[in-house]
């Protein structure tokens, strides 16, 4: 099935600048390319990302052709000159991100997919001797209860995650670092109290 983004995107990469799947989303939606595509925030968040991440692999297999390599991963997408024919090296998010049946997915998998994504903003190791009052500091920040519960915790996070999520218009990518940081510094914390 032909993504109505590919032309779309392709008039934005053509530059040869690098790119984010971010600035992709929100240079698409500056130019009105979504509809509403789904009422819950994840999904819809989700389905986003498919269709832009299913028009960038199917741009890469058409210009291969072509002499051009797309190069796709969600923080460097970048079109470059290469030699015609050179095989596409394997790539399960490829085969992932090509199959339609993918993009109606339920919500429980959703919050898997989007978990598994924000776990890989985790630093190498999470200090355990955070100071009491650090960690009820940023509880207060964000409004969530001391003592918390895990299910406080990872509710409250996805709350946070999903508005500054670097592919929303008003998320953040620098915000969104520091709420995984403060995420993971809540999570250590309740390892150490549990």
């Amino acid at each position: 099935m032909l993504n109505p983004l590919v032309d779309t995107i392709f008039l934005i990469i053509c530059d040869k600048k690098v790119h984010k799947v971010h600035t992709l989303a929100g240079k698409l939606s500056h130019r009105r390319a979504f509809p509403q595509l789904d009422s819950e925030p994840n999904k819809e968040l989700f389905k986003k990302n498919f269709l832009i991440m299913n028009a960038l692999y199917q741009l890469q297999t058409e210009l291969l052709q072509e002499g051009l390599f797309l190069s796709v991963s969600s923080m460097h997408i970048q079109l470059v000159d290469i030699s015609k024919n050179t095989p596409l090296p394997p790539d399960p998010l490829r085969d992932y991100y090509l199959d339609w049946e993918n993009y109606e997915t339920t919500k429980e998998e959703v919050l898997e997919l989007l978990d598994t994504f924000w776990q890989s903003f985790a630093p190498p190791s999470i200090p355990t001797n955070i100071p009491t009052t650090v960690i009820q500091g940023i509880c207060k920040h964000w409004q969530l209860p001391y003592p918390y519960q895990r299910q406080q915790l990872k509710r409250t996070w996805r709350q946070q995650a999903v508005l500054q999520h670097p592919d929303k218009d008003a998320g953040c990518e620098q915000r969104f670092k520091q709420l995984k940081e403060e995420y993971d510094l809540l999570k250590a914390h309740l390892a150490v109290i549990d």
